[in-house]
Protein backbone atom coordinates (compact mmCIF):
# COMPACT_ATOMS: atom_id res chain seq x y z
CA UNK A 1 0.00 0.00 0.00
CA UNK A 2 1.12 3.28 -0.88
CA UNK A 3 1.26 6.20 1.43
CA UNK A 4 -0.31 9.45 0.69
CA UNK A 5 -0.04 12.53 2.97
CA UNK A 6 -2.62 15.27 2.50
CA UNK A 7 -1.49 18.37 4.19
CA UNK A 8 -4.09 21.15 4.76
CA UNK A 9 -3.82 25.52 4.01
CA UNK A 10 -3.55 27.68 6.59
CA UNK A 11 -6.34 28.29 8.90
CA UNK A 12 -7.90 24.91 7.13
CA UNK A 13 -8.70 21.90 9.63
CA UNK A 14 -8.20 18.22 8.25
CA UNK A 15 -12.13 17.88 7.85
CA UNK A 16 -12.77 20.82 5.57
CA UNK A 17 -12.31 21.48 1.52
CA UNK A 18 -11.81 18.10 -0.24
CA UNK A 19 -9.63 16.89 2.02
CA UNK A 20 -11.54 14.31 3.74
CA UNK A 21 -13.46 13.26 -0.09
CA UNK A 22 -9.58 12.76 -1.30
CA UNK A 23 -8.39 10.60 1.33
CA UNK A 24 -11.93 8.68 1.00
CA UNK A 25 -11.45 7.62 -2.59
CA UNK A 26 -7.84 6.79 -2.49
CA UNK A 27 -8.21 4.62 0.68
CA UNK A 28 -10.98 3.52 -0.99
CA UNK A 29 -8.70 2.47 -4.06
CA UNK A 30 -6.31 0.58 -1.73
CA UNK A 31 -3.98 3.40 -0.79
CA UNK A 32 -2.70 4.38 2.49
CA UNK A 33 -3.89 7.94 2.59
CA UNK A 34 -4.64 10.63 5.75
CA UNK A 35 -5.24 13.97 5.94
CA UNK A 36 -2.48 15.57 8.60
CA UNK A 37 -3.55 17.33 11.32
CA UNK A 38 -1.00 20.15 11.35
CA UNK A 39 -0.24 21.93 14.77
CA UNK A 40 -1.84 25.45 15.22
CA UNK A 41 -3.36 26.28 11.95
CA UNK A 42 -4.46 29.70 12.73
CA UNK A 43 -0.74 30.47 13.88
CA UNK A 44 1.37 28.08 12.17
CA UNK A 45 5.24 27.91 12.50
CA UNK A 46 7.64 25.95 9.96
CA UNK A 47 9.21 23.97 12.33
CA UNK A 48 5.96 22.53 13.92
CA UNK A 49 4.68 21.85 10.47
CA UNK A 50 7.71 20.37 8.84
CA UNK A 51 8.48 18.12 12.23
CA UNK A 52 4.71 16.81 11.75
CA UNK A 53 4.92 15.95 8.64
CA UNK A 54 8.30 14.25 8.93
CA UNK A 55 7.18 11.99 11.61
CA UNK A 56 3.80 11.12 9.78
CA UNK A 57 5.96 9.53 6.70
CA UNK A 58 5.97 5.97 6.53
CA UNK A 59 6.74 5.04 3.59
CA UNK A 60 9.83 5.67 0.99
CA UNK A 61 9.03 7.33 -0.99
CA UNK A 62 5.84 8.60 -0.09
CA UNK A 63 3.27 11.01 -1.76
CA UNK A 64 2.58 14.45 -0.96
CA UNK A 65 -0.63 16.14 -1.67
CA UNK A 66 -0.91 20.22 -0.23
CA UNK A 67 -3.25 23.20 -0.58
CA UNK A 68 -1.57 26.45 -0.08
CA UNK A 69 0.62 26.74 3.04
CA UNK A 70 1.40 22.92 3.11
CA UNK A 71 2.60 22.56 0.01
CA UNK A 72 5.34 24.95 1.51
CA UNK A 73 5.53 23.01 4.60
CA UNK A 74 5.44 19.96 1.90
CA UNK A 75 8.35 21.51 0.23
CA UNK A 76 10.37 22.31 3.35
CA UNK A 77 10.14 19.00 4.90
CA UNK A 78 11.97 17.34 1.41
CA UNK A 79 14.43 19.62 1.88
CA UNK A 80 15.16 19.99 5.62
CA UNK A 81 14.75 16.08 6.42
CA UNK A 82 15.70 14.70 2.53
CA UNK A 83 12.49 12.51 2.45
CA UNK A 84 11.91 10.78 -0.64
CA UNK A 85 8.99 11.21 -2.36
CA UNK A 86 7.65 9.57 -5.25
CA UNK A 87 4.94 12.79 -6.38
CA UNK A 88 4.59 15.84 -4.92
CA UNK A 89 1.12 17.29 -5.94
CA UNK A 90 0.96 21.04 -4.90
CA UNK A 91 -2.40 22.54 -5.13
CA UNK A 92 -2.34 26.15 -4.71
CA UNK A 93 1.34 26.42 -3.89
CA UNK A 94 2.47 30.20 -2.30
CA UNK A 95 5.99 30.93 -3.30
CA UNK A 96 5.20 34.98 -3.23
CA UNK A 97 4.10 36.98 -0.20
CA UNK A 98 3.35 40.20 -1.44
CA UNK A 99 -0.54 41.04 -0.89
CA UNK A 100 -1.08 38.01 1.24
CA UNK A 101 1.06 38.78 4.65
CA UNK A 102 0.14 42.20 5.34
CA UNK A 103 -3.64 41.37 6.59
CA UNK A 104 -2.55 38.28 8.54
CA UNK A 105 -0.29 38.69 11.21
CA UNK A 106 0.28 34.36 12.30
CA UNK A 107 1.07 34.09 8.33
CA UNK A 108 3.88 37.14 8.50
CA UNK A 109 4.76 34.91 11.24
CA UNK A 110 5.63 31.55 9.34
CA UNK A 111 6.99 33.20 6.42
CA UNK A 112 9.96 35.27 8.33
CA UNK A 113 10.50 32.42 9.78
CA UNK A 114 11.07 30.23 6.79
CA UNK A 115 14.12 28.46 6.22
CA UNK A 116 15.23 29.16 2.31
CA UNK A 117 14.47 25.77 -0.39
CA UNK A 118 16.93 23.95 -1.75
CA UNK A 119 15.00 23.26 -5.33
CA UNK A 120 18.24 21.55 -6.70
CA UNK A 121 18.13 19.01 -3.19
CA UNK A 122 14.38 19.06 -3.62
CA UNK A 123 14.14 18.00 -7.30
CA UNK A 124 16.93 15.20 -6.40
CA UNK A 125 14.33 13.20 -3.63
CA UNK A 126 11.05 13.71 -5.68
CA UNK A 127 10.03 11.57 -8.73
CA UNK A 128 7.52 14.15 -10.04
CA UNK A 129 5.59 16.90 -9.45
CA UNK A 130 2.08 18.13 -10.32
CA UNK A 131 1.61 21.79 -9.91
CA UNK A 132 -2.47 22.69 -9.70
CA UNK A 133 -3.71 26.24 -10.31
CA UNK A 134 -7.01 27.92 -11.15
CA UNK A 135 -7.41 30.82 -13.44
CA UNK A 136 -9.87 32.70 -10.49
CA UNK A 137 -7.69 32.22 -7.71
CA UNK A 138 -8.22 35.24 -6.09
CA UNK A 139 -4.71 34.91 -3.32
CA UNK A 140 -2.06 33.64 -5.61
CA UNK A 141 -0.99 35.52 -8.98
CA UNK A 142 0.39 33.03 -12.13
CA UNK A 143 3.66 33.81 -10.86
CA UNK A 144 3.59 31.49 -8.29
CA UNK A 145 3.08 28.50 -10.87
CA UNK A 146 5.58 29.84 -13.25
CA UNK A 147 8.09 30.40 -10.91
CA UNK A 148 7.61 26.62 -9.51
CA UNK A 149 7.99 24.95 -12.63
CA UNK A 150 11.10 26.92 -13.68
CA UNK A 151 12.52 25.76 -10.20
CA UNK A 152 11.53 21.70 -11.17
CA UNK A 153 11.54 21.68 -14.52
CA UNK A 154 10.51 18.71 -16.36
CA UNK A 155 9.99 16.67 -13.58
CA UNK A 156 6.84 19.06 -13.07
CA UNK A 157 3.54 19.29 -14.67
CA UNK A 158 1.43 22.10 -14.74
CA UNK A 159 -2.73 21.82 -14.48
CA UNK A 160 -5.05 24.45 -14.96
CA UNK A 161 -8.21 25.01 -13.36
CA UNK A 162 -10.79 27.48 -14.38
CA UNK A 163 -13.60 28.06 -11.71
CA UNK A 164 -11.96 26.57 -8.58
CA UNK A 165 -10.78 29.92 -7.11
CA UNK A 166 -7.74 28.60 -3.73
CA UNK A 167 -9.41 25.64 -4.18
CA UNK A 168 -11.57 26.33 -0.68
CA UNK A 169 -14.12 23.63 -2.48
CA UNK A 170 -15.15 20.18 -1.10
CA UNK A 171 -13.99 18.32 -4.34
CA UNK A 172 -11.59 19.12 -6.95
CA UNK A 173 -12.01 16.82 -9.97
CA UNK A 174 -8.45 17.62 -11.62
CA UNK A 175 -6.75 15.98 -8.84
CA UNK A 176 -7.98 12.75 -10.12
CA UNK A 177 -5.89 13.10 -13.10
CA UNK A 178 -2.92 11.61 -11.33
CA UNK A 179 -4.70 8.36 -9.66
CA UNK A 180 -6.30 7.67 -12.93
CA UNK A 181 -8.32 4.53 -11.22
CA UNK A 182 -10.53 7.06 -9.54
CA UNK A 183 -13.46 8.02 -11.56
CA UNK A 184 -15.60 11.67 -11.05
CA UNK A 185 -18.26 11.37 -8.56
CA UNK A 186 -16.76 8.60 -6.21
Amino acid sequence: MKQVLICHAYKALPSENWYTWLAQALCARGYEAQVLELPSPLAPSEKEWVECIGRSCTDDPVIFVGHSLGCRAILACIDQHNVRAERVVLVGCPMFWEGIIETRPPLKAYVEGMQKLDFRNIKNLVGQFDIFHDTTDHILPMKNVEYLKEMLGDKASVHISNGYGHFDVAEVPESLLLFPEIKKGD
